[in-house]
């Protein structure tokens, strides 16, 4: 089978949709520039749309991985300080919670159980879901498992870590709120109270305009 990359994928995907519309709208009678134009128009949104849709299921899921970072990390720290190892607490984890972020640890555990080194496996997470949380995590453990210290410590600074990231960037969304309704308000009360303020003054001038 022949292997096409993506970009030429959506190339000829486009190509077609853009050929096959215009002899459509051509078949059905509709005007040659208006049937171009309905046919390019297609072709672009073909193009347009799996990135627009990959890049949006791309955010979506790094606003999973961040949400449910601070427990992950708190549930390891807990199992670590009961004794287990850090692999086991992986496997606890995975067991007792659901997720987007455990299905990333059950990658990780699949990845180690294949051959892969724990720390080669957490990068590969890091490159998939590339947070500020994620990629401080696995630094942080790997550089800790290099210089042989304990996890204990590492993971509960990374738990207090996220949960400080969180609510700074719960506060500065709470603080940007205003903001964002300040211009609907703008305008749909703006116009309304145009009319009702001006409107009688503006009738009123117009009524002597007239009389004189």
């Amino acid at each position: 089978m022949i292997w096409i990359r993506p970009t030429r994928r959506r190339s000829l995907a486009a190509a077609s949709v853009v050929l096959t519309l215009l002899v459509v709208l051509l078949a059905l009678g509709v005007g040659g520039d208006r049937a171009t134009f309905l046919a390019v128009v297609a072709g672009f949104g073909v193009t347009l749309w799996p990135g627009y849709r990959a890049a949006r299921n791309r955010r979506s899921r790094q606003i999973e991985v961040t949400r449910e970072f601070p427990e992950t990390v708190d549930l390891l720290c807990i199992c670590v300080e009961a004794g287990m190892g850090f692999q086991a607490a992986l496997d606890h984890v995975t067991e007792h919670t659901q997720g987007t972020l455990s299905a990333e640890w059950r990658r990780v555990i699949s990845d180690v159980r294949l051959g892969d080194p724990l720390a080669s496996a957490l990068a590969t997470m890091a490159l998939r879901n590339p947070t500020p949380e994620v990629r401080h995590f696995v630094a942080s453990v790997n550089q800790s498992q290099e210089l042989g210290l304990s996890l204990t410590p590492v993971l509960r600074a990374q738990a207090e870590h996220a949960r400080d990231t969180r609510r700074l960037r719960i506060s500065e969304q709470a603080h940007k709120i205003p903001i964002k309704v300040l211009f609907p308000l703008i305008a749909c009360l703006l116009p309304a109270l145009l009319i009702v303020v001006v409107g009688p003054a503006a009738l009123t001038i117009v009524d002597q305009l007239a009389g004189d």
